[in-house]
């Protein structure tokens, strides 16, 4: 249960900001000043492709799902990008309820496992986020280890609500682009979770040394600099430096996170180009890497594909 996983899921972060810690609370709303600041002083962050077929262009870019307020704002290649497009494809879309409804019913399966002798470790690591010992119960252990960790982050000031997303539905609402979602909330969920939902103890302790070590805030933080500093060359280096794919389970996670959803995700993206759309394609950053990644699959398919520095 390696929870530094959640950075390839858009539905993991809804339970995060459904997940109330008083001790931790969340920022309070930009004032318009503020925003006008923010927006001003906006520049391009993440990863940004032309994705070209039939003379037609469309638009993939590598988001973060959990960001500093710095990234609340499009720079102005990205913007221009959507604002030059009729439809924006999430992996989900988080605003949606009935997308938000079918995640907390899928979040139930598998809760409640604490293994007795690990029961105060887990009591002191809810603390530390300023959750109830009752969360465990509420949610799977999965889903609970990696919303403790990004409540974690808030402290560094990173937040979902600030996760490219959310900066992208605010300005296609603005410019009146569709959005549309590439998967279902059964499909991030079961690449998260995996065919077993029961935990070992061995894979509860072990999350509970990655929360108490803060290594996956390390993690993410190395991730969301490469990410804020446009630095693909490290990110397509992740499996040399993440510490995550030790075991054939760990493997089999990022297996299923990762390659194993990017067929289906570069499918989508290209059915709605066929269909005479250009598409606004924004999924997860490290799907991009690697000869399974999203930028191989839509070459196969027939793309001609552009790095926008």
């Amino acid at each position: 249960m390696r929870i530094g996983r959640w950075l390839g899921l858009i539905g993991l972060l809804f339970f995060s900001a459904c997940l109330h810690a008083e001790c931790l609370p969340a920022p309070a709303p930009l004032s318009a000043s503020e925003q006008q600041a923010l927006q001003a002083a906006a520049k391009d962050q993440g990863f940004l492709w032309r994705i070209s077929k039939n003379g037609r262009d469309s638009w993939l870019y590598g988001t973060i799902h959990i960001n500093h307020v710095t990234g609340l704002f499009p720079g102005p290649k990205v913007r221009h990008a959507l604002q030059n497009s009729t439809i924006l494809a999430l992996e989900l879309n988080p605003n949606d309820a009935k997308t938000q409804a079918e995640l907390a019913q899928l979040a139930q399966a598998g809760a409640g496992q604490v293994p007795p002798q690990l029961q105060s470790r887990l009591a002191a690591q809810l603390a530390a986020v300023c959750l109830p010992a009752t969360a465990a119960q509420a949610i799977h252990p999965t889903l609970l280890f990696a919303s403790m960790s990004v409540l974690g982050l808030r402290a560094q000031g990173l937040e979902a609500g600030y996760g490219s997303e959310q900066m992208l539905l605010g300005l296609a609402q603005t410019g009146k682009q569709r959005v549309v979602a590439l998967e279902t909330p059964t499909i991030q969920m079961n690449a998260l979770l995996g065919p077993e939902l029961n935990v070992s103890s061995e894979d509860y302790e072990l999350a509970l040394q990655q929360l108490e070590s803060k290594a996956d805030q390390a993690l993410a933080l190395k991730i969301v600099n490469a990410w804020e500093q446009s630095d693909f060359t490290t990110l397509t280096q992740y499996a040399k430096w993440c510490d995550c794919l030790n075991t054939p389970a760990q493997k089999a996670s990022m297996q299923r996170l990762m390659a194993g959803r990017n067929p289906g995700l570069a499918d989508g993206i290209a059915q709605w180009h066929r269909q005479g759309a250009s598409v606004f394609a924004a999924v997860g950053s490290l799907h991009m890497v690697g000869r399974k990644g999203l930028l191989f699959l839509l070459a196969q398919r027939g793309f001609k594909i552009e790095r926008i520095h």
